[in-house]
């Protein structure tokens, strides 16, 4: 992921098979990404079904679970 972060900052300056190569680490980094978040999902509802009754509607748990999630992954 930081590989990407990197790369998208280099990848402006960049030309032919440099670019290229660039690109494809940016890509790479968002998948990676992307996995993370998808993987970690389950334990976000997990962890937001023990907070249930506790006056927050359980889907904005889940909701502020996730944009944890996504802030933590990037």
């Amino acid at each position: 992921i930081r590989e990407g972060m990197a790369a998208s900052e280099a990848l402006p300056h960049a030309e032919g098979p440099e670019r290229e190569r660039l690109a494809a680490i940016i890509e790479a980094g968002r998948q990676a990404r992307d996995h993370i978040i998808r993987a970690n999902t389950r334990l976000v509802v997990s962890i937001a079904k023990r907070y249930i009754g506790r006056g927050v509607p359980f889907l904005d748990l889940i909701q502020e679970g996730n944009l944890g999630l996504i802030r933590a992954a990037e």
